[in-house]
């Protein structure tokens, strides 16, 4: 943390009278660890103060207050978990920008499955609403385009035998569109240095 500081310091220069750098470390699920109640870093006559947030101990009612801290506020302190997730879902569906709503509905879908099971959090939230999200997008998208690179590799594998490193690493950075084109190629190429020629055009 200290280094943190003295990086935002020397490149910012924020340490004034209106700009104070405040460093805070939020941990979202209960841990007894002792690095959890820690506040400060502490090495002989240095000593650096931060805050420290455990969501768990957090009253919920200023986080539902806030869209954008819905997320944290389905970890929040509450002796009716599922209460407290229905008014998170309450007060998404009040948020008026829908691309705002979606995105928040995703990212309360990911922190909620820390505490509540998947029947719970589909019972209240709704599917439609996350699809929509840039977050549930870009997970889907990287889980297709993993998809497409092992099924690449496969497919080389069975045509020439072997997938080698080089192969491997330009393929992983593919997009789906050109992983689909590079399919499409395969069966034109006569070995592996007619795919590696392919790829290095891209």
């Amino acid at each position: 943390m200290l280094d943190y500081w003295v990086r935002l310091y020397r490149v910012h220069k924020l340490y004034q009278e209106d700009k104070v750098i405040e460093q805070v470390i939020i941990f979202l699920r209960p841990d007894n660890s002792p690095k959890v109640f820690e506040d400060r870093f502490q090495v002989g006559k240095t000593s650096h103060r931060y805050r420290v947030i455990r969501i768990w101990e957090c009253d919920p009612a200023p986080l539902l207050s806030q869209p954008e801290l819905l997320p944290l506020a389905v970890l929040a302190k509450s002796e009716q978990p599922e209460m407290l997730l229905s008014q998170v879902a309450d007060s998404i569906k009040n948020i008026v920008d829908p691309r705002q709503k979606s995105n928040i509905a995703a990212c309360v879908e990911l922190l909620a499955g820390i505490n509540y099971s998947e029947e719970l959090i589909k019972m209240y939230l709704q599917d439609d609403l996350l699809k929509e999200s840039v977050t549930y997008q870009r997970i889907l998208n990287e889980g297709f385009e993993k998809g497409e690179v092992s099924l690449m590799s496969r497919l080389i594998k069975k045509r020439f035998g072997n997938v080698s490193e080089i192969l491997q690493s330009k393929l992983n950075t593919l997009f789906i569109e050109e992983l689909e084109l590079f399919g499409e190629s395969l069966f034109d190429f006569n070995s592996l240095d007619d795919a590696i020629a392919w790829l290095n055009n891209k």
